[in-house]
């Protein structure tokens, strides 16, 4: 079968003949070495073209054999080729030849070239493969992890929604979930068990074992989809710049100050696309005016240009694109918001075209910086990685109802503003991995006064070595300030940290109890009664009147019947909207306010 008639046939033999000769070598150590490193050039060769942030060797094994459709059988050997010399294992020849044959029969495969005299009888029968005996497959499953052994790479779990019966997943599988290996094998260091666990694209086998693509940590602790993917910087991801930002102090460059003004200029022209954005300009003026007032006159006119440029290519985008891509006007929901306790999300999309005539619901992210070092889709990998996530947190909220079609707008760009982002499930699964390094790091931050190993040190240039720009400054910046700082300091310092940490956890997941608070997840651990019985909420409010499109937005709410007249709300409390529908009111299956 022709798996990608587009590959060169002729580079396809050449790629066989080279691992002819590594073949020849009679010492195992030697040859085995020299196959693996000419795997990695292969799989370089085969993924690189998508111009795609793949953070490990598995991440593009994953990716590959979606693409170019690898049999399953050959798959698991190419991962378990992979995992044992990334171990440093001892390949016993079995071991290495198996190796050697998933790679032959992959390139033959993807450069549809027929058998030689090189294994020319080698088919993926002949590979051994005990194929699990699926039963039953589930998109997610929430429960609690109850014990692990990473010794058998399997932990114990109770499903919520029977709870009765300990279930046995299992994890560090080579061709399923290995990426979530080193974050499972940590929980037990910053966790005590039980913890809340989901489990995400979930098999089932003849024994009622689980196995899930993925784990997500502590899922009612959400994490922002923008945190994750400013992750994702050329060169590569490391989850440590996250840490890094919640020191470095925010400077309003004009870049930012673009991109605000920005994203207050799409949603003035989405409303007015004829609008005049020089009528708007000393509205804009009011709203950032510490941003103008320290800055000189040079400055403030380039703001001014970017801001006329911005606003014709926003404007052309909505008038001659958003119809070719039946983004009507009449549907888009601006900056709307979700909680996904699924995946363990939150985020605010730019824009969600919500059409209920044809089950669409497309999401359109607003960028207004420059593309740099972009991807086979022409698309920076971190803006690329924030519609991933945001795709998820859409599936999730509306339980697979509609077809989404995701967009990056580069309101820099006038030749082509708007970019298609197709979601890549391999892609969304390494970034849960990544969201789960994050929950451990938060975790880590609440224990950093107690540890001798100090996270924050690690934050040095030596550990980012292709780190570029302002985030190589803003690492030798905390580096250099930090590390010069006595051991009193320090110790001061951390324990500040480590406090914050643990009320921000509190603040987001709080404790469960009769008389205890679940924090911000008490929007949908507790049900109706328990909010009425702690006077926290105010049920079938009714509009009375929509001032939303005023220059001073408000609704006017009037309490109804249903209503608590107790409801224990005071003047300036924060509240989160969030609509009833058929007397059900969900906050994670819709918007909230």
């Amino acid at each position: 079968m022709v798996i990608n008639s587009g590959m060169n046939t002729e580079e396809g033999k050449l790629f066989l003949s080279k691992i002819r000769r590594i073949d020849q070598s009679p010492d195992l150590t030697d040859k085995n070495p020299q196959l693996y490193f000419f795997f990695n050039v292969l799989m370089e060769e085969w993924t690189n073209f998508e111009k795609l942030e793949f953070k490990t060797l598995f991440s593009r094994i994953a990716f590959a054999g979606i693409k170019y459709k690898i049999h399953s059988r050959i798959l698991f050997h190419l991962h378990e080729f992979r995992r044992l010399n990334e171990a440093k294992k001892k390949l016993t020849d079995v071991q290495y030849h198996n190796g050697l044959k998933s790679i032959v029969l992959t390139i033959r495969a993807i450069y549809n070239i027929e058998p030689d005299e090189f294994l020319p009888t080698l088919s993926s029968s002949d590979l051994p493969y005990s194929a699990r005996k699926i039963t039953q497959f589930k998109r997610f499953i929430k429960g609690v992890m109850t014990s692990i052994d990473i010794h058998s790479s399997t932990f114990m779990y109770i499903p919520e929604d029977s709870g009765e019966e300990e279930k046995k997943v299992f994890y560090n599988l080579s061709d399923k979930n290995e990426i979530f290996t080193s974050t499972v094998n940590k929980i037990e260091k910053y966790f005590p068990l039980p913890v809340h666990v989901n489990l995400i694209d979930v098999e089932e086998d003849q024994q009622g074992n689980f196995i899930p693509a993925a784990i997500v940590i502590e899922p009612n602790y959400l994490i922002d989809v923008t945190a994750i993917a400013e992750i994702y910087k050329p060169g590569g991801s490391r989850s440590l710049l996250y840490l890094l930002k919640k020191f470095i102090p925010v400077t309003v460059s004009k870049g930012l100050l673009v991109g605000n003004i920005s994203n207050y200029l799409l949603d003035e022209l989405i409303t007015n696309p004829s609008l005049d954005v020089k009528s708007k300009l000393i509205e804009i003026f009011k709203m950032h005016s510490l941003s103008f007032a320290n800055r000189d006159d040079r400055f403030v006119q380039e703001v001014v240009k970017d801001i006329y440029k911005h606003a014709r290519n926003l404007r052309a985008t909505i008038v001659n694109d958003f119809p070719l891509y039946n983004l009507d006007l009449e549907n888009l929901h601006l900056e709307p918001s979700f909680y996904d306790t699924v995946n363990g999300l939150q985020g605010r999309l730019d824009i969600l075209n919500q059409n209920e005539n044809s089950n669409n619901a497309d999401i359109v992210e607003l960028k207004s910086g420059k593309i740099f070092r972009p991807n086979v889709y022409g698309l920076n990998n971190n803006h690329y990685t924030q519609t991933l996530l945001y795709d998820l947190i859409i599936q999730t909220v509306f339980d697979r109802k509609y077809k989404a079609a995701n967009y990056i707008l580069y309101s820099q760009d006038s030749e082509k503003t708007l970019r298609f982002a197709p979601a890549v499930r391999s892609q969304q699964i390494e970034a849960l991995a990544t969201r789960n390094q994050i929950v451990l790091l938060e975790k880590s931050l609440e224990k950093v006064q107690e540890r001798s190993d100090d996270i924050l040190a690690l934050i040095r240039p030596e550990n980012f070595p292709k780190a570029a720009g302002f985030v190589k400054d803003n690492i030798k910046s905390f580096s250099d300030t930090y590390g010069r700082q006595d051991t009193l300091s320090k110790l001061y310092f951390n324990n500040q940290v480590s406090f914050i940490a643990r009320e921000h956890h509190l603040a987001k997941v709080g404790r469960h109890g009769v008389n205890a608070d679940n924090g911000l997840a008490s929007l949908w651990l507790d049900n109706f009664e328990q909010k009425e019985q702690r006077f926290s909420i105010l049920k079938n409010l009714k509009i009375t009147e929509n001032l939303s499109h005023e220059d001073s937005p408000q609704l006017l709410l009037a309490k109804t019947e249903s209503t608590n007249p107790l409801a224990n709300f005071r003047v300036g409390d924060i509240g989160i909207l969030y609509p009833i529908l058929d007397d059900i009111g969900d906050p994670l299956k819709n918007q909230v306010f």
